[in-house]
């Protein structure tokens, strides 16, 4: 069942985790005064945007998850992020202490303070190679007016040329 609301969401969880989350979403908020809370009751977490999406968390059976939207392309010297997706990592909370580690403090701060990142709007389509994409001319050919998007669908090989 997709929650309405965050308490919703919330009351399926354990007592620790409900308490995790309630202490991350004021953490998140003391870090980050200016974000706005939003529940996305389709993917079961809370976001944060500041103006733009720049972490969720996501409540678990036994801890707590804050991802980070572009988690991928924050300094973390202390290593807490973990994962290898191309763009999301996350840290794992277990207690209430782990949100208040300075470490942390400074992943919430950086990555609301990032610039948004343009979206990739070629979803479902895992076999598409990343040469193809405005986002890899932009980073290797800069500056770039033009760049040509190519898709094979049902009908053939389609191009497009998009002004940046």
């Amino acid at each position: 069942m997709k929650a309405s609301k965050i308490e919703e969401l919330l009351a399926g969880c354990s007592p620790a985790v409900k308490r995790l989350a309630n202490d991350a979403r004021a953490r998140i908020m003391s870090i980050v005064p200016h974000a706005t809370e939003r529940l996305r009751g389709g993917w079961s977490l809370i976001g944060y945007n500041a103006p733009h999406y720049f972490v969720f968390i996501v409540p678990e059976a036994d801890r707590l998850r804050i991802r980070f939207e572009w988690g991928a392309l924050l300094p973390d010297p202390s290593h807490l992020l973990e994962g290898n997706a191309k763009q999301v990592r996350y840290t794992t909370i277990s207690s209430v202490e782990e949100l208040h580690t300075p470490a942390r403090e400074s992943l919430l701060e950086i990555a609301a303070a990032m610039p948004p990142k343009p979206r990739d709007h070629g979803r479902g389509n895992s076999n598409r190679d990343p040469s193809n994409s405005c986002d890899a001319l932009q980073t290797f050919l800069i500056p770039v007016r033009y760049c040509v998007i190519r898709s094979h669908g049902r009908t053939g090989q389609r191009k497009k040329e998009v002004q940046i």
